[in-house]
């Protein structure tokens, strides 16, 4: 299924990733987010997903503003879907990352002090 392939190229995405490979690894989780924008039945979670890996794996790149899209884009789908905790924080840890590497100081902390409110 499209679904089976898309999780394939994540798992390559991530060991790729480990490992430090991050071209390997962006161009895996390009290709899973390509099949699942495609799938029409994969709910926005799913793109979420594969965004927020993309962004994680841009931020080791140093990537900052391509990061920092990924993370907008991953925190719009999780947005519109039912996420969990755990990946609206991730969203936003990735956000104040990215903005950090991109000197944006001030939109960073207020970053982190949604990530706060949102934890609590």
């Amino acid at each position: 299924s499209h679904e089976e392939v898309a999780t394939m190229h994540i798992d390559v995405g991530c060991a790729y990733r480990r490992c430090w490979r991050l071209p390997e690894a962006l161009q895996h989780f390009e290709e899973a987010l390509m099949i699942r924008m495609r799938t029409s039945r994969t709910e926005r979670k799913a793109e979420g997903e594969v965004h927020l890996l993309l962004g994680q794996a841009l931020l080791l790149k140093r990537e900052y503003e391509e990061a920092h899209v990924r993370f907008h884009m991953a925190g719009e789908c999780f947005a519109t879907s039912s996420s969990s905790v755990p990946e609206l924080l991730s969203v936003r840890v990735g956000l104040a990352q990215a903005l950090l590497g991109q000197k944006q100081t001030t939109t960073a902390l207020k970053v982190l002090q949604e990530l706060k409110a949102t934890a609590k």
